[in-house]
């Protein structure tokens, strides 16, 4: 399967990303690999007209690395409610694949929002993960395989550190521990999410 670029556990994370209400009676809660708001995974284009507004959802395409584009659609772009719908593959306007969720308004789990750090990742999947090496069309995607994120989630990173002897040691295409020490050098901070509804795999 590609890569995309740009639950006890789940009672619990429920439960942290619903302490605010979000204005207006939109639903911006976020249910890890179950539903971003009302979206899930046989949501169609016509559903999100309805549960959105027409004018709220604007077609578009989405860039998956490698000069590939797929079908999308875009609810409140410009907007701190913004997030990018993936039709799945052969399913355009009819099935879900998965949610990037850009808007500062969605409500997702304190360790996977924009800016946070590996640790706070690694403390939700319950330890360690792969990540794909940095400077190519995939460089920065976790790669999550048996630990609670498994799945669920697709995260993108972004090194605060881009020079220097630790940078060169975690670029290009190959998989890095999170662990490992000069990935930790780099401190790498999350640039964006998607919650997985449709794909399963992550082969």
């Amino acid at each position: 399967m590609k890569t995309f670029l740009p639950l006890s556990l789940t009672a619990i994370l429920l439960l942290a990303a619903c302490s605010q209400k979000p204005a207006e009676g939109i639903d911006l809660t976020v249910a890890l690999g179950e539903r971003v708001g009302a979206i899930k995974a046989d949501t169609t284009r016509d559903k999100l007209a309805e549960l959105y507004g027409a004018e709220n959802v604007v077609d578009n395409e989405y860039p998956i690395g490698e000069g590939e584009m797929v079908p999308a659609a875009i609810i409140f772009p410009g907007t701190s409610r913004e997030a990018t719908v993936i039709w799945a593959p052969d399913k355009k306007n009819e099935k879900v694949d998965r949610v990037v969720v850009t808007g500062e308004e969605w409500l997702l789990p304190a360790g996977i929002r924009p800016g946070d750090e590996l640790a706070e990742v690694e403390q939700i999947n319950g330890g360690p993960f792969m990540i794909y090496g940095f400077g190519w069309d995939y460089g920065g995607v976790g790669y999550f395989k048996g630990g609670q994120l498994d799945r669920k989630v697709q995260i993108w990173f972004r090194p605060s550190v881009e020079e220097g002897p630790d940078y060169e040691k975690v670029l290009g295409d190959s998989l890095f521990n999170s662990a490992d020490a000069a990935m930790r050098a780099v401190d790498p901070r999350i640039t964006e999410v998607a919650i997985v509804l449709g794909t399963k795999n992550q082969d």
